[in-house]
């Protein structure tokens, strides 16, 4: 399974985060106190965002991989972060790929955050005032860091970080005042998910075209080949997409919601979906044979619809979820 990839700076240059996004989808989603608490922080600029229950997924090497675990604890380690001490991190970001863009990792633990900040410190890191509030920046690669609580920091670039804190301050700022993302989590809340990734539209984008094509064409690079992929590309344009994996013993179950653009577009989507899991639609035509472990996800796929919200859970297995890998 390829990732789409959230850049922070950190320490010695940028690192790279695995998205949904699924970014790849949204920690809130998951029934966590935990990611509930740190999506006050995410910003309303975000249109991506990846949640992840660290405390499990670092002992699991398969949703560790998944969810880009190795370049996570490399960026804990750059900011002398013990990374046995994160129970919940989240990943956000927006489109554009300038070093001006709105992103960041928000992790909460069981650190003490005035620590993290005196070592930074020391490494040559400069404290400045931002609205009131203490914001520490590297000279190196103008990352900044502030810190919310004793227990929850957020690194990024200066207008994630700066967006995080208006996040804080006022609701309306916040990612979880868009309406897809309020439609979105209400199908994730019954069930803890360690990975959540939620992609919506930020309210303020004014071309709704080009932003599908972007959300699109983010979810498939996440996706890569495979029933995953396909599932996605049958979804095709949405104003909110959400994906949530989990784990029961060699299985992954997956869950993903869409909302798409009215009631007849889901419609269309469903029937499409159930078509695609029929012995004659694309389960025979690219599976069947060549890929009887995705036929035999692609088989297990419900599907509900309610409204304008296509539902989607699916079993897969590891090598069908790794996209035909076997790490």
């Amino acid at each position: 399974m390829r990732t789409s990839q959230l850049k922070v700076p950190a320490h010695n240059g940028r690192v790279l985060f695995a998205g949904l996004f699924f970014t790849l989808f949204l920690a809130a989603c998951s029934g966590s106190n935990g990611q509930r608490a740190l999506f006050k922080y995410v910003p309303s600029s975000s249109y991506a965002v990846l949640a992840v229950n660290w405390k499990t997924v670092s002992k699991d090497p398969d949703l560790k991989r998944i969810s880009k675990g190795a370049d996570v604890e490399r960026l804990f380690a750059q900011l002398g972060v013990d990374g046995a001490t994160v129970t919940e991190f989240a990943v956000f970001g927006e489109p554009a790929e300038s070093a001006q863009a709105s992103r960041g990792l928000i992790a909460m633990g069981a650190f003490n955050s005035s620590d993290i900040v005196k070592g930074l410190q020391d490494r040559g890191w400069a404290e400045r005032d931002f609205e009131g509030r203490r914001v520490y920046t590297n000279p190196a690669d103008d990352s900044w860091l502030t810190v919310f609580e004793k227990n929850v920091f957020i690194v990024g670039t200066q207008a994630g970080v700066n967006n995080a804190i208006r996040a804080g301050k006022k609701p309306e700022n916040r990612f979880a005042s868009n309406p897809e993302y309020k439609i979105l989590t209400s199908h994730f809340e019954t069930r803890q998910y360690p990975i959540v990734m939620m992609v919506a539209f930020p309210p303020a984008s004014q071309d709704m075209a080009n932003a599908a094509i972007q959300i699109s064409s983010t979810v498939m690079d996440l996706a890569g080949a495979g029933p995953l992929g396909e599932l996605f590309n049958k979804i095709g344009y949405a104003r909110g997409l959400g994906c949530a994996i989990s784990r029961k013993g060699n299985e992954f179950p997956v869950a993903v919601s869409a909302v798409m653009k009215d009631e007849e577009s889901a419609k269309l989507v469903s029937g499409t979906l159930n078509l695609l899991r029929t012995v004659g639609g694309m389960v025979s035509k690219n599976y069947a044979q060549s890929d009887p472990e995705s036929a035999s996800a692609i088989r297990t796929m419900v599907v509900d619809k309610n409204g304008e919200v296509v539902s989607i859970k699916m079993t897969m297995s590891r090598r069908t979820l790794m996209g035909g890998t076997n790490p």
